[in-house]
């Protein structure tokens, strides 16, 4: 109404993204922000005539094309004040596709609640469709600074705070593994016939390799050992010495076989651009990467997941997702369903190649073990099943960070927290008919992933822990692919 008052001005309305939860989510979001030069030079001009934003990071950069959808026109006449006089021509434009998350938004939740003020990453998969359910990235941050643009000093706080809240940990954390490998490895011992369930070894808290005088210890060395143990003893109490003299027998290009089929060393193909690979070692890398030989005493750090070995928590959410399904494995995926024109089109689900064994009770073997690891007197994760109404399957993990030597081999208060060891804990639930398949990660806090995990899967499992969001009506977790009509 008074705009005849400022002559030469025009008031326009334009559409920015706005993110209603802030943090929560980011990690599978991103953001968009303003276009940069370098994308301005790649992007189609037209259809962003009218658009001063771009998917920056996550889902939005991903899916950037589908819902930013096609710019449209209106040629008209004007008179001399610049006022339209009638439309000659008009394109309409067309929306992008609206576009349905996998992501709980509860258990989302639920999962940086359990975290709390601890660095680390929870993931968790619906193994029978591949469908994420939660990611997890602590500590986080607001993306709602990115879209209009942030400014230099509040960047620098977060790029410069020693948290890193800017990194994705579940997507580009790369990490030792430590324990919770023996479950994939205890299938190729079985798969391989280097060793049967009732087989055993005798562990008295260290492992010496044939003609050498170099120790590698037990984490139980300290009391003794394990005693007399087969694989499921192996992988509920988590003995390392049974696992030292298997990777003898299986040699790295076994381990490193049964790995691959799982997907470590390789992107898993969840849809996001910025997923980093970890590393899977064999003798091939090693001379590549570091310019040396392979010695027997990397494989035997490789069998407990230390040495050169690094995975990310996607790919081992994405592993004991298969595990669970017994070999049928999904590709992980955030997008659930589009929608246009009213037509909502679900996603299929997409297979990986399926890990067949020669004989289905190694499956049950394995998974009767992990089932163990919560449930038998000397399992190291046996406070998951205290008053538990449900069966879970688990592999604990401590991976071990680099420390002086004056700090010794075992974690305690007196040493600094950046040089405690990292703890991992892989689960699915049911057993008997898995609902969902985790992985829950603490920095620099041993033991603390199985605290985390429990709350998470209480909460998605047991009814009183909270009203799941159902991800078909979930508002925060549809995008509108809107566009302004440029003239």
């Amino acid at each position: 109404l008074n705009q005849y008052k400022y002559p030469g001005f025009k008031i326009t309305g334009r559409l920015m993204r706005y993110y209603p939860y802030g943090e929560s989510v980011v990690s599978v979001l991103g953001y968009v922000a303003r276009i940069s030069e370098a994308e301005q030079a790649r992007i189609d001009p037209v259809n962003y005539a009218a658009s001063k934003y771009i998917g920056k990071l996550g889902v939005e950069k991903f899916y950037e094309d589908a819902l930013h959808g096609t710019v449209g026109y209106q040629q008209v006449e004007t008179d001399v004040s610049g006022r339209i006089v009638r439309i000659l021509k008009y394109t309409p434009p067309v929306s992008g596709k609206n576009l349905y998350l996998s992501i709980d938004l509860g258990l989302q939740k639920a999962a940086e609640a359990a975290l709390a003020d601890t660095e680390g990453s929870v993931i968790a998969i619906n193994p029978k469709t591949g469908e994420v359910l939660a990611f997890a990235s602590n500590p986080r941050y607001d993306p709602n600074p990115f879209v209009a643009g942030i400014s230099q000093k509040e960047y620098a706080i977060l790029r410069d705070d020693p948290r890193r809240p800017l990194y994705n940990r579940a997507l580009r954390g790369v990490y030792p593994p430590g324990s919770t490998v023996k479950p994939f490895y205890g299938l190729q011992v079985l798969e391989s016939g280097v060793a049967r369930p009732q087989d055993t070894i005798y562990d008295n808290g260290f492992f010496y390799l044939p003609g050498s005088s170099h120790v590698f210890k037990d984490w139980n060395w300290h009391k003794g050992g394990h005693g007399t143990v087969n694989l499921r003893k192996a992988i509920v109490e988590s003995c390392d010495v049974y696992f030292y003299n298997m990777s003898l027998r299986m040699k790295i290009t076994g381990m490193a076989s049964i790995m691959h089929r799982f997907g470590f060393g390789y992107k898993t193909g969840l849809d996001v651009h910025e997923e980093l690979a970890g590393v899977m070692p064999n003798p091939l890398w090693k001379r590549g990467a570091r310019g040396e030989g392979w010695y027997p005493g990397d494989t035997v750090n490789t069998s407990i997941g230390q040495g050169y070995m690094l995975v990310t928590p996607l790919q081992l959410a994405s592993g004991v997702a298969t595990i669970a399904n017994r070999g049928i494995g999904y590709h992980p995926r955030f997008a659930m369903a589009w929608e246009k024109d009213g037509q909502i089109e679900k996603l299929p689900p997409v297979p990986s190649p399926p890990i067949k064994l020669k004989n289905d009770d190694i499956w049950n073997l394995i998974i009767s073990a992990m089932q163990g690891v919560t449930q038998d007197p000397g399992g190291t994760a046996r406070r998951m099943s205290v008053n538990s109404p449900y069966t879970i399957g688990a592999k604990t993990g401590t991976a071990q960070v680099f420390r002086p030597k004056s700090y010794g081999d075992k974690d305690g208060a007196h040493i600094p927290t950046k040089y405690r060891s990292h703890s991992w804990l892989i689960a699915f639930a049911p057993v008997e008919d898995p609902q969902i398949a985790l992985v829950a990660l603490a920095e620099h806090s041993p033991g603390q992933a199985v605290t985390v995990a429990k709350q998470v899967l209480d909460y998605y499992l047991l009814p009183d822990h909270g009203v799941k969001v159902d991800p078909a009506v979930s508002e925060y977790l549809m995008f509108y692919g809107l566009l302004e009509l440029s003239s």
